[in-house]
């Protein structure tokens, strides 16, 4: 791991908060969502329904926004979002699940 980041305590810590209450909410929908997967790793949290299946989406947070990969099929290249509010959540969740589902 990247010094300094070992849990997803330290990637909050190191977000503004706007950025920080994004990553906690998509975070709390993600995993409200069955057997869906965490992976802490160095520059980027990655979400995969179950052991076995592919990634479905990961997000890298910086300071002041939260870069979203979003892989909703296997030939098609990841839809990438940049969070920068709030507001946008909710158009994220329905393309999120959508992702989720093609996993």
């Amino acid at each position: 791991m990247t010094e300094g980041i070992a849990s997803i305590s330290d990637y909050i810590a190191r977000l503004s908060e706007p950025a920080r209450n994004m990553l906690l909410d998509i975070r709390d929908f993600v995993l409200s969502l069955p057997n869906v997967i965490e992976e802490i790793r160095p520059h980027r949290l990655v979400y995969a329904k179950g052991f076995n299946t592919r990634i479905f989406m990961d997000i890298e947070p910086v300071r002041d926004i939260l870069a979203l990969n979003i892989k909703t099929g296997n030939r098609t290249p990841p839809t990438r979002v940049i969070l920068r509010s709030r507001n946008q959540l909710y158009d994220v969740y329905s393309i999120v699940k959508n992702a989720y589902d093609r996993a």
